[in-house]
């Protein structure tokens, strides 16, 4: 990805813009005013979104697919290859 500036713009807006002042002192932090709570708000109350056991399927599908393109390349090994196999396999069981 590649931006282009204009630096002299760049320069000019840094050159005036302020900088706020940072507290160098050491010693405890500054006191924070506690967050206000918003009593009896409404909102409502929804069910999580459960993935479908078709996209389940699917997605298990791809990754025992670039499993075994794993081991077919050499990258990793029988047993590497085996376990994670059951492990998915598991999932859908």
């Amino acid at each position: 990805m590649w931006f282009v500036a204009d630096l002299e713009k760049l320069k000019e807006s840094n050159s005036t813009a302020t900088l706020p002042i940072v507290q160098t002192k050491k010693g405890p932090p500054p006191a924070v005013a506690p967050k206000a709570e918003i009593k009896d708000a409404p909102f409502e109350k929804t069910e999580p979104i459960q993935a479908s056991e078709d996209m389940l399927k699917d997605e298990i599908r791809n990754k025992l697919k670039y499993l075994k393109e794993l081991f077919d390349e050499g990258l990793i090994s029988e047993k590497d290859y085996t376990v994670k196999k059951m492990e998915l396999l598991d999932k859908i069981k």
